[in-house]
């Protein structure tokens, strides 16, 4: 016996990868022409109980929202949302006080943000406020304050 396959084993390869290669083809043409095709990698967490995408703050309400700012002073006064309060875990009863006169009057539903996509000092702060003032909806930011500069939006 020679060391050469035979003629029919390669033929049968040569069709096996020929059917391997058309199979991936078509995947590839059904996964981008399908409407409703899933992704092929997850791009974020789906969001929680009360967590609101950036897009839909603007798709829901113009983005007419009142913007509470739960990171550090130091990082609020390097930029923040135009309009942002200020009311962070480690000072929010002081802040809450500070920011009264404005609360109390406010209407609009009531997006929190952090620093970290963790979402903890979000989720704190939306909590406190729903303790301690008659705001409602309050929404915590998916993403945090990164999908906000990822956007590219204002920063004041």
């Amino acid at each position: 016996m020679s060391g050469k396959p035979k003629r029919g084993a390669r033929r049968c390869a040569f069709e096996v990868l020929a059917l391997l290669l058309l199979s991936l083809l078509l995947g590839l043409v059904t996964q981008t022409l399908h409407p409703r095709a899933p992704s092929w990698r997850i791009t974020s967490k789906p969001l929680e109980k009360q967590e609101i995408a950036l897009s839909e703050v603007d798709a829901r309400f113009g983005g007419d929202v009142l913007w509470v700012d739960a990171r550090t002073e130091e990082q609020f006064l390097a930029g923040h949302i135009p309009g942002a309060l200020l009311i962070n875990p480690q000072e929010a009863a002081t802040q809450l006080f500070e920011n009264f006169d404005s609360i109390r009057v406010e209407t609009r539903p009531v997006v929190v943000y952090c620093a970290d996509s963790s979402l903890s000092a979000s989720r704190e702060v939306a909590e406190y406020l729903r303790e301690n003032t008659i705001l409602k909806p309050i929404f915590v930011l998916h993403g945090a304050w990164p999908v906000w500069i990822e956007k590219g939006k204002s920063v004041e």
